[in-house]
């Protein structure tokens, strides 16, 4: 028993096939409906894998993120804004934000998270501060139009 594993470990033909197997594994994708896989070849952007099986070059690519392309929800947690008639004001809110392109998340910005909530409250800011107290509440409707397809 022993001399057939010692056999099986010094033989060219079952590493070659261990590392055969491994190399298929590595080069073959499942990429999920709803998902973005960011490749690198060598450490630069070759591509962005869509959803089904595809293939890369095992060793020389590297899926390097995995980012999700569905509609997110983030929370906006209370910040003061200052209305024109210089009353404070905190705001929050819910930002519904989606990903289309993978690869310009991942390779453009460090966090688009942070990014698109800093855009979103700086916009309520300037919005709220356009206006009067009395206005901000009469015109809620009109300032949610307005910002909702930033």
């Amino acid at each position: 028993m022993d001399n057939i594993i010692l056999n099986f470990l010094t033989s060219p033909l079952a590493w070659g096939a261990i590392i055969g197997l491994y190399a298929i594994k590595k080069s073959v994708y499942f990429v999920p409906q709803n998902r973005g896989f960011v490749v690198y070849t060598m450490g630069k952007y070759s591509q962005a894998l869509a959803a089904g099986v595809n293939f890369i070059i095992p060793f020389i690519q590297t899926v390097a993120a995995d980012r999700n392309l569905k509609e997110q929800s983030l929370i906006i947690t209370s910040r003061s804004a200052i209305t024109r008639d210089n009353i404070t004001l905190n705001i929050d809110g819910i930002l519904f934000l989606k990903v289309v392109d993978a690869a310009a998340a991942t390779n453009n910005i460090t966090d688009y998270r942070l990014s698109v909530i800093q855009l979103a409250m700086t916009s309520m800011r300037n919005a709220i501060g356009s206006l009067e107290l009395d206005e901000c509440f009469q015109n809620r409707d009109a300032i949610n139009a307005k910002y909702s397809q930033l």
